[in-house]
């Protein structure tokens, strides 16, 4: 059921009614907080800070984010840790954080490689995603960045990630 629900509010967002994909979202996170099953809420809290951001609210975004980070951090899924990575990534791109934002760019590109899930599609999100970072540090500045970041441990992409600027 929390799976209904979770498509169902993709398809209000993507017909531009927030409120009632946040309700399907709240089910679906309900749902799966009582059955306590970890991966099903880490999509759910995902796709919920997903619809943040698409909301232009990069704190909730953070906090939904954050969770979902933490359940992954738990399970030890490289793919999902990669992924969330790339949406904090996303935030910090947002909030002119373009240095962390490429380092948290290297360091998933990295992540998806050891764990061979470095598909073409995500090789092109994060190609779409340096375009900002690029133009605000230069081609050579974002380089460098990006590859500090493949150099990075979890630990330290992590603390990038849910370290907010003071």
């Amino acid at each position: 059921m929390p799976r209904v629900f979770k498509q169902l509010s993709y398809f209000f967002q993507m017909e531009g009614d927030y409120v009632t994909a946040w309700r399907y979202c709240e089910e679906a996170l309900a749902i799966c907080r009582d059955i306590k099953e970890g991966h099903l809420t880490m999509i759910v809290l995902n796709a919920m800070g997903d619809l943040a951001l698409a909301q232009k609210n990069t704190l909730q975004a953070r906090g939904y984010y954050r969770e979902a980070l933490e359940i992954c951090l738990n399970l030890k899924n490289k793919r999902s840790i990669a992924d969330l990575l790339l949406d904090f990534a996303e935030i910090l791109c947002r909030e002119a954080q373009y240095m962390k934002s490429a380092r948290l760019q290297g360091f998933a590109e990295t992540l998806l490689k050891e764990a061979d899930s470095l598909t073409e599609s995500r090789l092109a999100d994060i190609k779409r995603m340096a375009d900002i970072p690029k133009k605000c540090l230069g081609k050579d500045s974002y380089r460098k960045e990006f590859d500090i970041g493949r150099t990075l441990k979890l630990e330290q992409a992590v603390e990038i990630a849910i370290r907010q600027e003071e």
